[in-house]
């Protein structure tokens, strides 16, 4: 599991289905945002590396699982994802929604082809040195919901317990366990942290 998911501790079962209408996550994959007490650490962080994590190649992390850097400062970070994303780094959709999610239910995709994969961004200071990660949430400490930043190969619908709609390329994907939510239709009032600062 990669860190974000660890903290949302994912034992999800039974979800519900959503009857509300698809909604594409897909966006251009340019990440550009404020963090939340983000200028306390203008002096450590100088760097944002966006990174698939271990769970997805079943190693631990290497220097190939760096896809892109992006820059820290005043508080905030830019980080523009890549077009595409090597084929080493994606699994089956079903994998990812089944057992890496474990979302339960008669899950239905769209193209059982799809394949799929998560980034996490990480704050580094200028000597390369790995401070924390970054998380996007509504910070709510009863039943917390985390946007997780996905790529897919293709297009594709997951019916039958979620509503998620992926555009291929980068999609944003809404997940809690707690409210038995799996979407990507923006439920608003998210932002970014670093995750300490959640604790």
């Amino acid at each position: 599991m990669t860190a974000i998911v660890a903290i949302a501790m994912m034992f999800f079962s039974g979800c519900q289905k959503d009857k509300t209408s698809l909604e594409s996550g897909g966006f251009n994959g340019l990440i550009a945002t404020q963090v939340e007490s983000g200028s306390d650490y203008n002096q450590y962080f100088k760097q944002v590396w966006a990174i698939i994590g271990p769970r997805l190649n079943g190693t631990t992390l290497t220097w190939d699982d760096v896809i892109v850097k992006g820059t820290y400062s005043n508080g905030g970070f830019t980080v523009n994802l890549p077009a595409t994303v090597k084929s080493q780094h994606l699994k089956s959709i079903s994998d990812y929604f089944e057992k890496d999610l474990k979302i339960s239910g008669d899950l239905k995709y769209s193209a059982s082809s799809a394949r799929i994969t998560e980034v996490e961004l990480f704050a580094f200071d200028g000597d390369n040195a790995w401070y924390d990660y970054f998380v996007n949430s509504d910070a709510d400490k009863s039943k917390p919901t985390y946007c997780f930043y996905v790529y897919v190969d293709e297009d594709v619908n997951v019916t039958g317990g979620p509503t998620v709609s992926f555009k291929k390329g980068w999609n944003r994907l809404y997940y809690s366990s707690e409210k038995k939510l799996v979407t990507t239709k923006d439920p608003g009032k998210l932002k970014w942290y670093i995750s300490q600062d959640l604790k």
